[in-house]
């Protein structure tokens, strides 16, 4: 399984996020779980990263597992946001909630 994409192109697993397929980020997540680089991309394209994605377009259950994984949760997309801030609503903004404890 590849990231890999042509220059035109946006990511498979970036689109795995943006669209809600759960368990294509899953088998994503089990071939990349050697680098967090690989979680973490900037697509060139839209400027954001599979996290902002799923963020952005409200997919709960992508969101777990990338922050599961260790996807970086402060990097900037390409319009300044975080993917917190770019988070469709509440229920998504509280995923980045650390446990008090």
């Amino acid at each position: 399984m590849s990231t890999t994409k042509k220059s035109s192109q946006i990511s498979e697993f970036y689109l795995a996020c943006r669209n809600g397929d759960v368990d294509l980020v899953k088998k994503y997540l089990m071939a990349l779980k050697q680098t967090k680089d690989d979680l973490n991309p900037l697509e060139p394209n839209v400027n954001s990263t599979p996290l902002h994605a799923a963020c952005f377009y409200g997919h709960k259950e992508i969101v777990e597992l990338l922050v599961e994984h260790g996807c970086d949760r402060s990097k900037i997309n390409g319009y300044g946001l975080t993917a917190y801030e770019e988070a469709a609503n509440d229920e998504i903004r509280r995923l980045f909630k650390r446990p008090q404890g």
